[in-house]
């Protein structure tokens, strides 16, 4: 599911959606959108992670974030 550019800006809510509506989605990007926080809009790599570490926990089966495999150790 690409949804790139499309003014996400909560990321609670937003991914609490695609838990409910795609549990089994293996691949998501979400850059450009304020709830995406990394270089390209101003975040540090830290809330990037950070981020990561969240979709991931909530879609569970996700293989793909942001055009980066999802690891192991996420």
């Amino acid at each position: 599911l690409c949804v790139n550019k499309n003014q996400i800006s909560n990321l609670a809510a937003w991914v609490e959606k695609l838990v409910q509506a795609f549990p089994r989605l293996k691949y998501l990007s979400m850059l450009h959108n304020q709830a995406c926080p990394n270089f390209l809009n101003g975040g540090t790599a830290k809330q990037y992670r950070d981020y990561r570490l969240y979709v991931v926990s909530r879609l569970r089966g996700l293989g793909q974030l942001d055009s980066s495999a999802v690891t192991a150790e996420e």
